[in-house]
């Protein structure tokens, strides 16, 4: 087993994929979903890249100079040189002493490599899941909206049967053949925040969307269905005809 980079561009390659490794965690983190699993793991992971960011900056500085072949080659000789002095039995015991050594680290390589492989695992198992949940919930908010919009078509078939020429004013027996028929949607989506709204402190964008989620109590909202009424049926809806 090797833990050591095969050269240094691929020492390098791996430290810009830290940093940006790094980056994207650190802003992730500063917008948390939620206290939740996912960010508490997103957290820790940043914690640790910090510091191999720091330990591979260390590392580099220490030995990455000599991921070179011209430069490594040259140590070598080099300690050729130092250990042609010795004498063979300082040299197999120093040669001793190093396979030891080696046979220890690997030993930790080799520990390491498999927690590693573990969290890898179970990060990507957490993301997965997190994945899977936010598609089912997409899911279901696109079947409720499908199962509304074959609701409105329903309604708006009875409210124009024996109708030749739609005028717009039949509006308003659809829109009460709906809330008769059906008298809250499946899908109500979140208020939403105007763009001058948007500029207001967060106490009162806050208080704001209560007041809009309380006013329409998950009812039909009568400037949606207008706009459906529209799209369906190529006429604008109308008032009453006054009596």
């Amino acid at each position: 087993m090797s833990t050591k980079p095969l050269n240094l561009k691929a020492a390098i390659g791996a430290r810009k994929f830290l940093r940006k490794l790094e980056k994207d965690l650190t802003a992730k983190t500063n917008n948390p979903s939620g206290n939740n699993l996912d960010t508490d793991i997103q957290l820790k992971r940043l914690e640790y890249l910090k510091i191999v960011n720091f330990d591979v900056d260390e590392g580099l500085a220490e030995f990455g100079q000599y991921l070179s072949p011209k430069r490594m080659a040259k140590l070598i000789n080099e300690q050729e040189k130092i250990h042609s002095k010795k004498s063979a039995s300082t040299l197999r015991n120093q040669l001793a002493k190093v396979e030891v050594d080696l046979m220890i680290e690997k030993g930790y390589a080799s520990i390491n490599q498999r927690l590693i492989s573990y969290l890898e695992n179970y990060i990507e198992g957490v993301e997965y899941a997190r994945g899977a949940n936010s598609r089912k919930r997409q899911a279901a908010v696109l079947s409720n909206k499908d199962k509304d919009n074959a609701r409105r078509h329903e309604c708006l078939k009875i409210a124009l049967k024996g109708v030749t020429t739609i005028t717009g004013y039949e509006y308003h027996k659809y829109f009460n053949e709906l809330k008769r028929s059906y008298p809250k949607p499946l899908h109500v989506p979140n208020p939403r925040l105007t763009a001058a709204e948007k500029k207001l402190s967060k106490a009162k964008q806050k208080k704001i969307l209560e007041e809009k989620a309380a006013e329409r109590d998950g009812n039909w909202l009568d400037q949606s269905e207008r706009a459906f009424f529209k799209k369906a049926t190529g006429k604008t809806a109308r008032s009453k005809k006054s009596s």
